[in-house]
């Protein structure tokens, strides 16, 4: 079972329709509005935690732990990324940016709602 608790969170304008998006990764537009993070490169900000329509608020925690809609397996403790739809996969790449660690109990597959502990930043790899 996955929870979430939040504890850092931001409202902005919504930059498309998210109303379908919720727990889906995001970044800002070059207006300041939220939009889904494209790519694992992409300068994500956090996930969604409401369903927004265009010019909605749109409010995305960054802090904390949350719920992630997953595209892909992920292991547990494994860093969590954007695919190219705002889904979480997980990622050993140096540069990209991730939104945290995995921390279920078990490996997270396509389509699960996952917990992730955030911690955004590039990932190094030494």
């Amino acid at each position: 079972m996955s929870q979430s608790l939040p504890t850092l969170k931001r409202t902005c304008l919504a930059g498309a329709d998210l109303s379908a998006k919720k727990y889906y990764i995001v970044k800002l537009d070059s207006a300041g509005a939220v939009v889904l993070a494209a790519a694992a490169t992409d300068a994500i900000v956090g996930v969604l935690q409401n369903k927004p329509q265009s010019g909605e608020a749109a409010v995305y925690a960054f802090g904390g732990t949350t719920k992630v809609i997953l595209g892909g397996t992920v292991a547990v403790g494994a860093w969590v990324t954007s695919d190219g739809n705002g889904k979480g996969v997980a990622t050993t790449t140096d540069g990209d940016v991730t939104i945290g660690r995995y921390i279920g109990t078990a490996a997270g597959a396509s389509g699960d709602i996952a917990e992730v502990q955030m911690s955004i930043q590039h990932l190094y790899i030494a």
